[in-house]
């Protein structure tokens, strides 16, 4: 398995999807009850779980030959 993405590239993710996370977190549980407001919270808290996937799993490379 090779890992092409840069250091910067997995910094950038990582600290993205934390700030998200925890952002989705906060907001869901201040804004609980109003639908609307919840939904946008459970969709920035699943596009931070997404970027720490990004940044924290190694993409596999298609076995050639």
């Amino acid at each position: 398995m090779v890992d092409h993405r840069t250091g910067f590239q997995k910094i950038w993710a990582t600290v993205a999807g934390v700030v998200l996370l925890v952002g989705g977190v906060v907001l869901g549980a201040v804004v609980y009850g109003n639908v609307p407001l919840t939904g946008v919270a459970a969709v920035l808290a699943v596009a931070g779980l997404a970027l720490l996937r990004y940044a924290f799993l190694r993409r596999t490379r298609a076995a050639r030959g």
